[in-house]
């Protein structure tokens, strides 16, 4: 289940309580994201307009033959 950060904890306290510690537990999940909107979305944590954001990461160039593109490879590629 996903639930707003706000009543996470009310809701691992109700699990306790209804079904003991013992038989609760918190399974954390991790994803990644690709070079083209990790760009974007650092583009607009920092305030730039998205615009700038998308300008720059179409000028990353797509992974190729199952290589996901990362921005060192990126910087190396698209210097020469």
């Amino acid at each position: 289940m996903d639930m707003a950060d706000n009543r996470r904890d009310d809701m691992i306290k109700y699990a306790k309580e209804k079904y003991g510690t013992d038989h609760v537990a918190q399974i954390g999940t991790f994803g990644t994201m690709l070079a083209r909107g990790s760009v974007r979305d650092v583009a607009r944590a920092m305030g730039f307009p998205y615009e700038l954001g998308d300008k720059i990461s179409k000028l990353i160039p797509l992974g190729a033959q199952g290589f996901p593109m990362t921005i060192d490879r990126a910087l190396k590629e698209v210097a020469n």
